[in-house]
């Protein structure tokens, strides 16, 4: 049973919210501000709230204020270790949960197994999914994922989930739509619209950051080809204050520091759509954490059209064609064989922008039967 409702969930009437054993599914980001309070605590006056799962800090346990409730930490690298156990005490899962709008997202694919693990069980459980606004807006870029570049290694070799492209364009609910129609799931599943969220009205979708390191306003331009690039071997800058809006390593030195007497000479990675402003970093997660790393700050230009992964994919072949890097991890992280085959010099740039248009009208017209808002999907039409 699916359902998409249009009225608060404190507003609604079924028996399951108001008698039943409810747990929350949420990061930091789930507070209102206009009561002050987290997801857990307004669950907690309207429902028997029993357990708080969560991914990432930031999330606060206020256990002693609201009583035994039990908070649980989810590994997004190995979902697997989430037991049905779990669940099995509870009536209903609330979740509240800022997806970044990419396939590279750890909360789609730890989303995806809770659904197949309720489907296969043969749960009742209710899945409610406060949804939200996508940072990224409706655009989306890349190709889908196919089974050969599945991977269940999120942290080293992220792939994603099959069939969602780099960047997918749809909502967290939308997101869901699509997955529990394509496991032909049973469990009822109820999106709630984010146009009755009153953050919605009152908070960007980056005011409050959707992972602790996740920088905000610029982060989502860039995501899905910075993540690309990290997963290939570069650093990204996590732990600075412009985690995935940095991208470069150690040995990248010479790259920034062969600059002409006009400036910093960076024609071979430029776009039009970014300023490339050369820096130096030291992560303090990911790769190279801890070392200084030599690269560039991405800047987005205004009124631009940008297409991070088709520009990260030009930084990627001029890295391997200019012998800076091997790029151990490129294949699973670009997660197309087109693409890949463009990146190692195989393929010229031609084949690779018709990659992304055919794949691009795919998405388009697949997503289109699970979209529950009037936005359209767009793609950027002029590749450079």
């Amino acid at each position: 049973m699916f359902s998409f409702r249009t009225t608060p969930i404190y507003e609604q009437e079924d028996r399951v919210l108001k008698s039943g054993r409810v747990a929350v599914f949420c990061t930091q980001s789930a507070w209102n501000p206009q009561t002050g309070k987290y997801i857990y605590e307004i669950m907690a006056e309207i429902s028997s709230l029993v357990r708080v799962f969560y991914m990432d800090e930031g999330v606060i346990d206020c256990s002693p204020i609201l009583g035994d409730i039990e908070f649980v930490r989810i590994n997004p690298d190995t979902p697997e270790s989430l037991s049905l156990d779990k669940f099995s005490d509870i009536d209903a899962l609330v979740v509240e949960y800022q997806d970044l709008g990419s396939r590279y997202d750890q909360v789609s694919a730890v989303l995806f197994y809770l659904f197949q693990m309720f489907h296969h069980s043969e749960s009742d459980i209710a899945v409610y999914i406060f949804d939200r606004e996508n940072p990224t807006g409706r655009s989306i870029e890349g190709t889908m994922l196919t089974a050969e570049f599945v991977t269940a290694n999120y942290e080293d070799e992220p792939s994603g989930i099959e069939g969602l492209p780099h960047r997918h364009g749809l909502t967290l609910g939308e997101v869901a739509n699509l997955m529990y129609s394509d496991i032909d799931a049973h469990f009822p599943l109820h999106i709630i619209s984010y146009m009755v969220r009153s953050a919605t009205q009152l908070l960007m979708p980056w005011s409050i950051p959707a992972a602790a390191g996740y920088a905000g306003l610029f982060s989502s331009v860039f995501y899905s080809g910075t993540r690309m690039l990290e997963c290939s071997g570069l650093s990204v800058g996590r732990g600075t204050s412009r985690a995935f809006e940095f991208f470069g390593a150690p040995e990248l030195k010479d790259m920034i520091a062969g600059g002409n007497a006009g400036g910093w000479d960076v024609s071979p990675i430029s776009n039009p759509g970014v300023f490339l402003r050369p820096t130096a970093f030291v992560p303090t997660g990911g790769p190279f954490a801890g070392d200084e790393c030599y690269g560039f700050q991405m800047i987005p230009v205004p009124g631009v059209q940008y297409h991070s992964v088709s520009h990260c994919l030009r930084i990627l072949r001029y890295l391997v064609e200019t012998g800076r890097m091997n790029l151990p991890g490129a294949e699973m992280a670009v997660g197309d064989s087109v693409l890949f085959a463009y990146v190692t010099g195989e393929l010229d740039w031609n084949d690779a922008r018709e990659q992304f248009k055919l794949e691009e009208q795919k998405w388009i017209r697949r997503a289109k039967r699970y979209m529950l808002y009037d936005e359209q999907l767009s793609r950027v039409k002029k590749l450079i």
